[in-house]
């Protein structure tokens, strides 16, 4: 079994997991988003090299996400365990990477992808995201091979 067959999967069912268990924030007036991100693994933050075997375990990462809609941006901070809380307006945002640190490496914005690369905030409706940051080399790799199985 190839390894982004697993990640993809695995980081997909983490992210129902998290969906249905975090519990709404109290304040309904406002747009809050609460969430976390992570790595289905350490080596999917480095480049697709070869078709090694990696260990597959869950990493939280500290990590700078960028959320835009139109003309707005605005800035999602991870702690050290991953998680980030924030207040955004109503709209359709979209995510990029900023940075990233993961024990004492950091890594350009440039070098990661973010998935979901897209989040919705409704009026008054409290968002949780499941954020999953991987190489781009391994993005486009799981890409093309779900691609090549519809």
């Amino acid at each position: 079994m190839k390894t982004e067959y697993f990640s993809s999967w695995i980081m997909g069912l983490l992210s129902c997991i998290a969906m249905l268990t975090i519990v709404p924030a109290q304040a309904q007036g406002k747009n809050s988003i609460d969430g976390e991100v992570q790595a289905s693994s350490p080596c999917e933050l480095f480049p697709q090299e070869s078709d090694y075997l990696c260990i597959q375990t869950i990493i939280p990462v500290k990590a700078e996400i960028v959320a835009r809609s139109g003309r707005r941006s605005f800035l999602l901070s991870s702690d050290e365990d991953g998680h980030f809380t924030g207040i955004l307006p109503k709209g359709r945002y979209t995510l990029r990477v900023l940075k990233a640190q993961y024990g004492v490496r950091t890594f350009k914005g440039s070098e990661l992808a973010v998935s979901p690369t897209t989040i919705r905030v409704g009026g008054g409706q409290p968002v949780t995201a499941a954020l999953s940051i991987a190489h781009k080399s391994r993005m486009l790799k799981a890409n093309s091979a779900r691609a090549t199985q519809r």
